[in-house]
């Protein structure tokens, strides 16, 4: 109860006397001068999974406070550069949305020590819904994207220095290297969650179904670096597809980075299974146009076990992909790139009738998607998506056919400067592909626009024969774009479509303009020289507050349990202990992984099960936060191990018995592994007798 009436006193304070926080930005412009020879490539990857207590971003109101983490929330950022071009730095991150803020700061900062200028770097993200909110560079969305309201600073701070750390890391780590790019359609993972919309687009067959209007390409750019001993060995992948991230349902509140985790991480370890490499393999996938576009998961089944499968199957095509790319690689390949920010504001008055002059909320939106409903609302009328949220006269107005929430007291309770209006547009060519990056939540049919305009202007130009993509919620977060078509039926994607039904239309001509300046002038970021933002802020990210005065001993409780199955939840071994708070420790360093005896011996080892370790950098062990609290402070944490079988396999019966387990835990504070006690896998109901 006590916690309940802080979050709302919180919440309260917030939107009646907001504490401010002003950041400031200066146009990234490189301060050193790199002599390439050819073409070189490099890599980096940082952990930004938050400590407990961060809100959620995605489901919105319905979201939780994170308590830990089942799959670590990385970014990866992919270092490009040939002799005679500027740089390409892709930053891939498991968040809600991209950033603006984010990417505007490591622009920033990185081109004190690079050569990377303000349009060499965009910062794409995963759209994971089970990663931290509070980040983006609009109040109204820092307010609504979670389940608590407000920018948080320090969280903001934390995630900065991740992302330079693994710029730099990319830009020191750079080598002479070997590109392709492809791409290969995936079907079956995903279905369209708008069916309706969706076929309200002129040339759309009545037979199509959920499983056919999708977008099912999977792009891919292989990077291949050059070892110490002169030849080429596979480093890295970067892929762009289209999926929701919503596998894991609204009721986990462990941190993760949903189905993208097992499309990374298993193409990851395919490659690393097939090559003999002088270093691990990485891979960054982000979304493509996922607007409409769900996963497809078994009914009721949303979880880990389903994000896994769906995640497994999407990594197996993108293996194909990545072998198929070998035959390809070049050592030469076009770079160019360019950003542009478009003041949604300043449009619709220069040129009145091309965009709205305002963002209005559908009340589609508030209903929610379909498959994550908000309660009640959904089925009440008028909000009901169709023909409860779609008005069918008055609808020549720039909103068009929708229904306002609370008509034009809207614009009372949700002040015009607090949307999200200058928006950053950018275009990277590399190699064989054009990326379209918008902060946008972009439907499949909105995309397939985009692409046939900015084609129709390359036919025109000296960039021919390409591939053109769009990514969507780059450099930040604006709700959706959909076709004006899909815009007049109001479902959940239409309602949130801030800038009503000429939308896509309008970034489509951006992208033309962009592209087209791109081709005649080369290289530019046309972008503010300086700007200031000020955000309404609340502080979840605890940092560091006090000096650690006293080295509490973390305490053991318990032999670890087996925990059976159920509809909810996945049979696992558990192992409870205690430590600090959280707020004083770092959860964005490896903390758990288990190791494996023989019976009767005292040689432990670390576990490893089909090459890889079982530790908590993959997705079999979770690390959750509980509110219980002993005498001395230490607050208890669960520890848990998934997918034990595994470790069992290829053995018998006789030999899984003599093998011993037990979970190892790095206590921070003191420095020191604390070990739980050993513990056999087979049991009754476990591993093989199961």
């Amino acid at each position: 109860m006590a916690s309940a009436l802080a979050g709302l006193f919180e919440s309260i304070k917030f939107f009646v006397a907001p504490e401010r926080e002003t950041l400031s930005f200066r146009r990234a412009v490189a301060k050193v001068k790199v002599n390439t020879k050819g073409l070189v490539a490099g890599v980096g990857v940082a952990d930004i999974t938050p400590r407990p207590g961060v809100p959620k971003g995605g489901y919105a109101a319905m979201a939780n406070f994170g308590n830990g983490f089942r799959t670590r929330l990385r970014v990866r950022s992919f270092y490009i550069d040939q002799e005679g071009c500027e740089p390409i730095v892709i930053v891939q991150a498991d968040l809600h949305a991209g950033s603006s803020i984010i990417r505007d700061k490591v622009a920033e900062l990185v081109a004190e020590r690079t050569n990377i200028e303000s349009n060499n770097l965009c910062m794409t993200c995963t759209h994971t819904h089970s990663g931290p909110g509070q980040l983006l560079d609009s109040d109204f969305y820092n307010a609504f994207a979670s389940n608590k309201p407000g920018f948080d600073p320090e969280l903001y701070d934390f995630v900065v220095a991740q992302i330079v750390s693994s710029v730099m890391e990319a830009f020191h780590e750079r080598k002479p290297a070997k590109v392709a790019t492809g791409s290969i359609e995936v079907w079956h993972a995903t279905r369209n969650r708008a069916l309706d919309p969706y076929l309200a687009n002129p040339g759309k067959p009545d037979k199509t179904t959920i499983y056919d209007a999708i977008n099912p390409d999977l792009f891919m750019i292989r990077i291949d670096q050059q070892g110490e001993d002169g030849q080429f060995y596979p480093k890295a992948a970067i892929s762009c597809f289209s999926i929701h991230g919503t596998t894991v349902p609204v009721s986990e509140k462990l941190n993760n980075a949903d189905v993208w985790a097992y499309i990374c991480q298993e193409l990851q370890w395919k490659i690393q299974k097939h090559y003999e490499m002088p270093w691990d393999a990485v891979h960054g996938a982000f979304q493509g146009t996922h607007g409409d576009i769900a996963p497809n998961i078994k009914k009721g089944q949303a979880g880990f076990k389903e994000s896994r499968r769906i995640g497994c199957d999407i990594a197996e095509k993108a293996w194909e992909l990545f072998a198929s790319l070998g035959n390809k690689l070049e050592s030469r390949i076009t770079l160019s790139s360019a950003i542009r920010e478009v003041d949604f504001y300043e449009e619709s008055e220069k040129h009145p009738g091309v965009i709205a002059s305002r963002p209005v909320l559908g009340t589609a939106l508030t209903a929610g998607a379909y498959e994550n409903e908000t309660p009640f609302l959904y089925n009440t009328p008028l909000f009901k998506h169709g023909m409860g949220s779609a008005r069918s006269v008055f609808t020549n107005g720039e909103q068009g056919h929708k229904r306002w929430v609370a008509s034009y007291l809207q614009f009372a309770a949700l002040p015009k400067k607090e949307f999200p209006h200058k928006r950053q547009l950018q275009v990277l060519n590399i190699g064989n592909f054009v990326m379209l990056a918008l902060p946008f939540e972009v439907s499949v049919e909105a995309g397939r626009r985009f692409t046939t305009t900015v084609y129709a202007v390359l036919g025109s130009s000296n960039i021919r024969h390409k591939q053109v993509f769009v990514t969507s919620l780059a450099n930040g977060y604006t709700g959706y774009t959909v076709t004006p078509e899909e815009y007049a039926r109001q479902f959940y994607e239409g309602g949130h479509t801030l800038y009503g039904p000429k939308s896509t239309p309008f970034l489509a001509e951006k992208f033309a303009g962009i592209v087209e300046d791109l081709a005649i002038k080369g290289n530019f970021a046309d972008v503010p020289l300086r700007k200031e933002l000020s955000l309404k802020t609340c502080h979840y990210f605890e940092p560091y507050r006090n000096a650690i005065k006293t080295k509490t001993e973390v305490a053991v409780l318990n032999r670890p349990g087996y925990q059976r199955s159920s509809d909810t939840e996945e049979e696992c071994w558990t192992f409870h202990f205690f430590d600090r708070p959280s707020h004083e420790l770092d959860f964005n360093i490896p903390l758990l992984h288990i190791e494996v005896s023989e019976a009767n011996t005292n040689n432990w080892l670390p576990l490893v099960v089909g090459g890889r370790g079982v530790n908590d950098q993959g997705y079999d062990i979770a690390l959750r936060v509980l509110d219980t609290e002993d005498h001395a402070g230490r607050v208890r944490y669960l520890a848990n191990w998934y997918n034990f079988d595994l470790a069992c396999k290829g053995l018998s019966p006789e030999g899984a018995a003599d093998k011993l387990y037990r979970f190892v835990y790095f206590d921070q504070v003191n420095g020191v592994d604390v070990f739980s006690a050993a513990f056999p896998l087979v049991t009754e109901g476990t591993c093989l007798t199961t």
